[in-house]
């Protein structure tokens, strides 16, 4: 099972890929298009494999709680595990400083629109 399925979103990858090209045009990230035109389902599946213990630190930093359990929920156990040691105060002051920087908001939102509503 990839990072696809286990975040509910199943073999959508091809959805999301154009939902990312379509971000790169509207935001005229001309260094970025060459890499977005060869950038097909499967590769952007791999990607996400690769990067998964990441993405999921990430989550936990970046939404609240109770909704980055939602999604880490659907990980691998082991996943799941190596969450559950990360220091929540080390969280907490990310959370922080994210909450006083519009950049972090920014970013946030562009993902959230690029990958067409995966954190609803």
């Amino acid at each position: 099972m990839n990072i696809l399925e286990k975040l509910g979103i199943g073999n959508d990858a091809g959805q999301i890929t154009e939902k990312i090209k379509e971000f790169i045009d509207k935001e005229d990230l001309g260094a970025v298009k060459s890499l977005a035109d060869n950038l097909d389902a499967s590769t952007l599946t791999g990607i996400l494999n690769k990067l998964e213990p990441t993405i999921s630190k990430v989550l936990y930093a970046l939404l609240p709680d109770d909704m980055a359990k939602n999604i880490i929920d659907k990980l691998e156990p082991g996943v799941k595990s190596e969450i559950d040691k990360i220091d929540t105060t080390y969280l907490e002051d990310i959370r922080k400083k994210a909450e006083n920087s519009n950049i972090v908001d920014d970013v946030v939102d562009n993902v959230k629109d690029a990958i067409g509503g995966l954190f609803k």
